[in-house]
């Protein structure tokens, strides 16, 4: 099969990671080796509480929330909510674009042995252009740039279930009416999973070497009531660069945070309780505050770290 340049450049002009709503693999697991797989069908599970965009989100706009999530999850001192819907689609659309390209390989291999043949049995007669191929590789860039940012994304999750897994563990025992843990929404369901095993080794661990020979009343390992607390939280304190962005659906209008200034300039009114002063943060402005100031902004899409 003759493959031309035309032909891949066709293909780098189509929307190769558009999700096909009917291929169920757009809703299944992508890779079991992935951390991040099998998380898409648990949004449903979760009547609404995890965040994620509108099915109809194109693959650009997906990557741009992508991208946004990964700096927050990197410029946050905690464990953020993790986008159960966004990182469905990304994982679905990398599969489709790994076969994609897979197939394309095959056909641009068999083109150049065609070629090298010729047509009167004799080998070498034509020599390949390698140029034939920079299309393909400018796609194969650009999904290992998609996969980066995926894998970091998740390394950095790791790292503060890591660091946070008791209080984590704390966070996880309260459980609302429906059963529903904030974990359920707060972590992927492989997340989840590292997390408890993590956590229990990590106890086993504490115990038997040394919680064990320890007097009863010493062996608490959460203990937060003492002059020295045992749980390391993240540091809420901590100051972050912040840009705001306003509501995720740009209506202004129907943002009831949102106050607007006699100039027609639209901002968000919060509060540093540490000094006891009211700040108004303009959107698109860029600030520097402690995290504990724009936490709520920040889980409601309202803002983003940069």
């Amino acid at each position: 099969m003759d493959v031309d340049i035309e032909d891949i450049l066709a293909e780098l002009d189509r929307d190769t990671t558009a999700v096909n709503r009917s291929d169920p693999r757009s809703d299944a697991a992508t890779d079991a080796g992935t951390v991040v797989n099998s998380s898409f069908p648990q949004e449903q599970a979760l009547k609404g509480r995890g965040s994620g965009a509108v099915a109809t989100a194109s693959s650009q706009e997906d990557y741009g929330r992508l991208v946004a999530h990964w700096r927050n999850e990197r410029c946050a001192p905690e464990l953020l909510q993790y986008p159960h819907a966004l990182m469905g689609r990304t994982l679905a659309r990398i599969q489709a674009q790994m076969e994609h390209l897979e197939m394309l390989s095959m056909d641009f291999m068999e083109g150049n042995g065609s070629e090298q043949s010729g047509g009167n049995g004799s080998s070498g007669s034509r020599p390949v252009n390698n140029n034939r191929m920079l299309p393909l590789l400018c796609m194969e860039a650009e999904l290992e740039r998609i996969k980066f940012v995926v894998r970091s994304y998740v390394r950095c999750r790791l790292a503060k279930i890591d660091r946070y897994s008791l209080y984590l563990r704390q966070v996880g025992e309260q459980v609302d009416d429906d059963g529903f843990s904030p974990l359920d929404a707060q972590l992927s369901r492989d997340e989840l999973v590292y997390f408890r095993r993590h956590a229990e080794i990590t106890l086993k661990l504490f115990n038997d070497t040394i919680l064990k020979h320890l007097p009863p009343d010493l062996q608490a390992i959460n203990d937060t009531e003492g002059a020295f607390n045992m749980v390391d939280e993240p540091d809420w304190a901590k100051f972050v660069f912040v840009k705001v962005t306003g509501p995720p659906d740009g209506r202004l209008d129907a943002d009831h945070q949102l106050t607007r200034g006699q100039d027609g300039e639209y901002f968000y009114q919060t509060t540093i309780h540490e000094l006891d002063e009211d700040i108004d943060l303009s959107i698109g402005s860029i600030y520097v505050l402690r995290y504990n100031v724009i936490k709520e902004l920040l889980a409601d899409g309202k803002v983003v770290l940069v």
